[in-house]
């Protein structure tokens, strides 16, 4: 079980300026809690999502703006 506040993170860097098709596979995600990989989680299981956010933390200060089109699961 993930420990509460914790939760699992997959890793994208989009261009500025541009649409971009990104794919993550669920093994993409891995178990985190404030920035540091949990060790004996197991990986994320699809059918236990009920929520998705997304989260800027390259700590660069300035504007920001992402346009999410769709989300879907094969």
């Amino acid at each position: 079980m993930l420990p509460r506040g914790a939760a699992y993170r997959g890793i994208f860097q989009p261009p500025a300026g541009e649409w971009q098709h990104v794919t993550l596979t669920w093994h993409d995600f891995k178990p985190m809690f404030r920035g540091r990989l949990l060790d004996g989680i197991p990986p994320i299981d699809p059918a236990g999502i009920d929520q998705v956010g997304l989260m800027i933390v390259d700590l660069e200060a300035g504007p920001f703006r992402l346009e999410v089109a769709w989300l879907d699961t094969p």
